[in-house]
């Protein structure tokens, strides 16, 4: 259920093209008609923003609008003004061909980075030979200096509430370079005034972009350790079966070859292992994991309760059609059979899976649990980490998740292209109450028990010192603790 932006753009939208420009007035125009789509489809626009500060925004981008210009000058307008939103789910997108120039062809920044706070580091250098920039402090990029980078950065990205992990976590991989074009322009060639951390040297660096499939080849065969896992979970067993680590890439996908063993009848096995192991300790690793399908973070919650329980405490869509269909080739509908219009003018999906009291699932898990999680556990993640917190069921370790505890907006996703722009914005149209109890600050993430926060020194070395907080934990008895 859970959806990501689907295509940046409906096949039957004309496309853009980089020559194309738009006088100021087109641009506010359609700054209006994003305004008034989330006002009228997204039912959480003002869970973590007041109305009055969400048309504050739009007004102040409005201001910014001087003269006309392309679409990438309408991007870096209407992105900050979005993000106010503070959905992660919600975003806009370049029209189709600038974006798949952006991610095909465009001579991007060749290396990863690491952000903390707000000092920026080369993670991954996949420029020079011997890959001696890592490690190393950015002070700037062409010209500009990191702080002021990352700022414009974080302002123009999505996330869910006042999560203060999720963006700097999000931007680790390909989305540095990517949203540093959309923001700031550059390319391609790339200057970056560096700082060796040990002798505190300067030096002034130029470095030959790169498109980003050559990007990707690059880091595969340098370091294939960072690939993405083949499968979305897997689980070993240590110390003769008494931990049990089990790890969930995302929430959704096979787990062979042919597609017929789905995730979630793995988990189903993987806790008949468990349990065959007389496994007393588990480690829950979450981290990275962007979230899923709805149904199986509930599935993996009902291991772990021996009583049961509510997923959900409501599940809203605005209105079966909305206005900006008129900008759609086809404009999108809620599925009649989910829903039911209640007296409040909503409808409410009473026909999801997680709706109504869930019942524990066999064999149940008891002993003691760790759960691993970063700025990067989103979405269906958050609303497993969520329940786990409420009902004090794990020790959490490493950072706060980026996905809010309270619930988010996804499920159904309306694209819109803006009629003078193309440029297209995604609307999450289902709000998700989760059953949990309030907490003071709603907008945050699942804090931490164990703040761990690994220096880029480690990250470039590989170790983990998350995982290595979790097994000392779990290998010393309850008593000596």
């Amino acid at each position: 259920m859970k959806n990501a932006l689907l295509l940046a753009v409906l096949l039957a939208v004309p496309p853009a093209h980089a020559a194309d420009t738009f006088t100021a007035e087109q641009m506010r125009q359609d700054l209006r008609v994003a305004h008034d789509a989330l006002v009228e489809g997204h039912p959480g626009v003002t869970r973590f923003t007041s109305r009055a500060e969400l048309d504050r925004a739009f007004r102040d981008a409005e201001r910014q609008i001087e003269k006309g210009g392309d679409a990438w000058a309408f991007y870096r307008v209407i992105a900050p003004a979005v993000a106010h939103v503070r959905c992660g789910h919600t975003a806009v997108q370049l029209p189709g061909a600038l974006q798949e120039e952006l991610t095909t062809t465009h001579a991007l920044l060749p290396a990863q980075v690491w952000i903390e706070g707000k000092k920026l580091w080369v993670f991954r250098d996949l420029s020079t030979a011997d890959g001696h920039w890592a490690g190393r402090e950015v002070l700037a990029i062409d010209g500009r200096p990191a702080p002021e980078i990352i700022e414009k950065i974080t302002a123009s990205m999505p996330r869910d509430g006042f999560s203060e992990t999720s963006i700097a976590t999000r931007l680790h991989g390909w989305r540095f370079a990517t949203q540093l074009v959309r923001v700031l322009g550059g390319g391609p060639r790339w200057t970056m005034e560096l700082r060796d951390p040990r002798t505190g040297a300067r030096e002034i660096v130029t470095a030959e972009g790169r498109s980003l499939p050559e990007l990707k080849k690059v880091l595969a065969e340098r370091f294939p350790g960072d690939l993405p896992p083949a499968r979305p979970a897997a689980i070993e067993f240590l110390d003769d079966g008494k931990i049990a680590r089990l790890t969930i890439h995302q929430f959704g996908g096979a787990m062979n070859d042919s597609g017929t063993v789905r995730l979630g009848a793995w988990l189903e096995t993987a806790f008949a292992d468990i349990d065959q192991h007389g496994t007393r300790e588990l480690i829950l690793d979450l981290r990275g994991n962007g979230g899923g399908q709805d149904e199986l973070g509930r599935i993996l919650l009902a291991h772990l309760v021996d009583q049961p329980f509510d997923y959900y405490a409501d599940l809203v869509i605005n209105a079966p059609t909305f206005s900006f269909g008129r900008y759609q080739a086809k404009a999108d509908t809620v599925p009649a059979d989910f829903v039911e219009a209640w007296k409040d003018g909503k409808l409410h999906c009473v026909k999801h899976p997680n709706w109504g009291r869930q019942q524990p699932a066999r064999p149940t898990f008891a002993g003691r649990v760790f759960v691993l999680m970063d700025g990067a556990s989103f979405s269906t993640t958050c609303e497993f980490l969520s329940h786990v917190r409420d009902l004090g069921r794990a020790t959490f370790i490493g950072a706060e998740t980026g996905g809010a505890y309270v619930g988010n907006t996804s499920g159904f996703t309306s694209e819109v292209p803006l009629p003078n722009t193309r440029l297209v914005l995604g609307i999450p149209l289902m709000r998700y109450d989760l059953a949990v109890k309030p907490v003071k600050a709603p907008g945050r993430g699942i804090q931490p028990d164990v703040p761990v926060a690994a220096t880029i020194e480690e990250r470039i070395a590989g170790k983990d010192p998350e995982l290595e907080v979790a097994l000392k934990m779990a290998r010393t008895p309850v008593a000596a603790r």
